[in-house]
C-alpha cells in the first residue's frame, strides 16, 4: 500500500461521516500521524518477536560518503585520525527502536560493524580487529572508520518514514520539487500491519475532529500529499 492509498483509505470513511471536518484534512496530517501509528505497531511485533520485517525493511541502495572537515572531526567523542574517516553526505533517516540491519559496501563484499565510542578505544587496542572497516552512529549521520577511500555505501534498516529512506539516495533537484512522488511511495508493511495502522489512525483523527480540534498542518506549504487529499475529496463527491 502507497501514502496515497493510506490518505484514500483515511479520508473515504471520514468524508461520509464528518465531511465538513475532513475538507480540512490535510493529506500530510494523515500521514503524520499514520507513521506514529506505523512505528508504534512495529515495536510491539519486534517486541513480541512475530515481526516478519522483510516487508518492512529497507535498502538504501547508495549514500554518498564525503570527507569529515578537520574542526568536526576534531569534536568528535571517538578519536578516530580524519584522514581515516568517512561521512555520509545525507543524515541517515531514523529507524524503528535505533536499529540498522547492515552497512555495507554498494556490492555487499565488505560489511561494516557497528561500535561504540569505547568499544572503538577497546578495539583499537586488538591487533587482529585494527584493520576491520567499523562505522558509529553521530547526529544522524554515519562515519565509516578504516574504509577512506570509500565513496558510496548501502544501509538497510526499518526505517520511520519509508519516504524518507527513499529519498536518502535521490537527489532533489534545483528547482527544488521533490525528487519521488510521495503519493507512490510504498509503506511498508504487510496487508495485517497496514489494517491496523488504518484502523489507529482513523480512530485517532475522527476522536480529534469529535472534539472540534482543526488540522494545524493544512495551512503548511502544498506537496504532492495534498494534491492527493484534493484528488481523493473529488473522487467521493
Amino acid at each position: 500500500m502507497t501514502y496515497g492509498e493510506i490518505i484514500s483509505q483515511i479520508k473515504t470513511p471520514l468524508n461520509k461521516g464528518i465531511a465538513s471536518n475532513s475538507d480540512r484534512l490535510s493529506g500530510r496530517y494523515i500521514i503524520k500521524i499514520a507513521l506514529r501509528k506505523r512505528a508504534r505497531v512495529l515495536k510491539q511485533e519486534q517486541e513480541k518477536k512475530t515481526l516478519k520485517d522483510r516487508f518492512s525493511r529497507q535498502r538504501i541502495p547508495c549514500m554518498e560518503l564525503i570527507s569529515v572537515p578537520k574542526h568536526e572531526c576534531e569534536c568528535l567523542p571517538l578519536k578516530v585520525s580524519c584522514s581515516n574517516l568517512r561521512r555520509t553526505k545525507k543524515k541517515i533517516p531514523m529507524p524503528v527502536k535505533d536499529f540498522l540491519y547492515s552497512i555495507t559496501s554498494i556490492d555487499g563484499n565488505i560489511v561494516y560493524s557497528p561500535t561504540e565510542f569505547n568499544d572503538y578505544r577497546r578495539y583499537s587496542r586488538l591487533k587482529p580487529l585494527q584493520s576491520k572497516p567499523r562505522y558509529f552512529i553521530s547526529n544522524e549521520y554515519g562515519y565509516i572508520i578504516g574504509d577512506d577511500d570509500k565513496m558510496f555505501i548501502s544501509v538497510e534498516g526499518v526505517f520511520a518514514d519509508p519516504l524518507e529512506a527513499e529519498q536518502a539516495s535521490c537527489e532533489t533537484p534545483d528547482d527544488g520539487d521533490p525528487c519521488l512522488d510521495a503519493t507512490k511511495t510504498n509503506f511498508h508493511l504487510i496487508s495485517d500491519l497496514e489494517d491496523a495502522v488504518i484502523l489507529l489512525t482513523f480512530e485517532e483523527i475522527a476522536r480529534t475532529f469529535q472534539l472540534g480540534k482543526e488540522d494545524n498542518l493544512n495551512n503548511a506549504k502544498s506537496n504532492n500529499l495534498d494534491q492527493e487529499q484534493e484528488d481523493v475529496s473529488t473522487r467521493n463527491v
